[in-house]
Protein backbone atom coordinates (compact mmCIF):
# COMPACT_ATOMS: atom_id res chain seq x y z
CA UNK A 1 0.00 0.00 0.00
CA UNK A 2 2.81 2.23 1.17
CA UNK A 3 4.63 1.56 -2.39
CA UNK A 4 1.59 2.69 -4.41
CA UNK A 5 1.48 5.64 -2.54
CA UNK A 6 4.42 7.08 -2.65
CA UNK A 7 4.36 6.02 -6.60
CA UNK A 8 1.44 7.73 -7.25
CA UNK A 9 2.68 10.80 -4.92
CA UNK A 10 5.81 10.77 -7.13
CA UNK A 11 4.01 10.38 -10.31
CA UNK A 12 1.45 13.65 -9.62
CA UNK A 13 4.74 15.50 -8.68
CA UNK A 14 6.32 14.83 -11.95
CA UNK A 15 3.60 15.56 -14.26
CA UNK A 16 3.19 18.66 -12.40
CA UNK A 17 6.71 19.33 -12.79
CA UNK A 18 5.81 18.95 -16.90
CA UNK A 19 2.86 20.92 -16.82
CA UNK A 20 4.55 23.85 -14.70
CA UNK A 21 7.65 24.55 -16.77
CA UNK A 22 7.73 22.32 -20.34
CA UNK A 23 7.70 18.64 -20.79
CA UNK A 24 5.44 15.67 -21.49
CA UNK A 25 3.57 15.02 -18.27
CA UNK A 26 3.10 11.18 -18.30
CA UNK A 27 6.75 11.02 -19.48
CA UNK A 28 7.98 13.18 -16.78
CA UNK A 29 5.69 11.17 -13.90
CA UNK A 30 6.85 8.29 -14.90
CA UNK A 31 10.38 9.02 -14.82
CA UNK A 32 9.91 10.61 -11.65
CA UNK A 33 8.80 7.41 -10.38
CA UNK A 34 11.60 5.30 -11.64
CA UNK A 35 13.80 7.58 -10.30
CA UNK A 36 11.90 7.59 -6.54
CA UNK A 37 11.24 3.43 -6.33
CA UNK A 38 14.78 3.19 -7.62
CA UNK A 39 16.30 5.14 -5.05
CA UNK A 40 14.15 3.17 -2.56
CA UNK A 41 15.26 -0.08 -3.51
CA UNK A 42 18.92 1.06 -3.75
CA UNK A 43 18.48 1.90 -0.44
CA UNK A 44 16.97 -0.77 1.02
CA UNK A 45 19.71 -2.92 -0.74
CA UNK A 46 22.43 -1.04 1.24
CA UNK A 47 20.74 -1.39 4.76
CA UNK A 48 20.62 -5.28 3.56
CA UNK A 49 24.23 -4.97 3.18
CA UNK A 50 24.99 -3.55 6.32
CA UNK A 51 22.50 -5.93 7.78
CA UNK A 52 20.37 -2.92 9.24
CA UNK A 53 16.96 -3.23 10.32
CA UNK A 54 14.98 -0.90 10.76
Amino acid sequence: MAIAISGLALFAIGAYQAVSLVGNWKRSGIQMVVIGIGAAIIGFLIARLFNVSG
